[in-house]
């Protein structure tokens, strides 16, 4: 049951990654409810800062998780998945900064239109990130260990 500890290393990255999809998520509702809820708009920016700043570990995890198919040819697909990475990784740093910079002003940014557009575009591309991984783990078996019992092992 507690085989998982042995692997921890290498499943680092599936750890690490689901934290700031989770934290970006809920951080954007709440920016959204703080329109309508000021009171919301601390937690906002609490909750959007540390989403922001827990993309870091996820790309530097992804990083490491890589290496094993530079050469393969995964390759490409890999590449895609970390290149999308980094640049939502990017928007999500400068978002957590425009969140924090302006959470004293009588308007805070995550309550103006333009913070929640370019919020909305950094949620899609998330979601495009999230895709492309589970693409790689369930499409090409990538950091899959054992077989699933319950499919037969003739599909495609």
């Amino acid at each position: 049951m507690f085989d998982f500890v042995d692997h921890i290393w290498s499943d680092l990255h599936p750890i690490l990654s689901h934290f700031p999809i989770a934290l970006l998520f809920f951080g954007g509702a709440l920016a959204v409810a703080s329109r309508r809820w000021p009171d919301l708009t601390r937690f906002a920016v609490l909750v959007l800062v540390t989403g922001a700043v827990s993309t870091l570990p996820s790309v530097i995890s992804g990083l490491v998780a890589h290496f094993p198919y530079e050469e393969s040819s995964l390759h490409g697909a890999v590449e895609q998945h970390q290149l999308l990475a980094f640049g939502t990784t990017l928007l999500f740093l400068i978002l957590g900064t425009w969140a924090w910079r302006t959470r004293h002003k009588p308007v805070p940014g995550v309550s103006t239109g333009p913070f929640l557009a370019v919020l909305a575009v950094g949620l899609i591309l998330l979601t495009v990130v999230g895709g492309t991984g589970g693409e790689l783990v369930y499409g090409h078996g990538i950091g899959v260990r054992g077989v699933n019992p319950l499919l037969d092992a003739t599909q495609p």
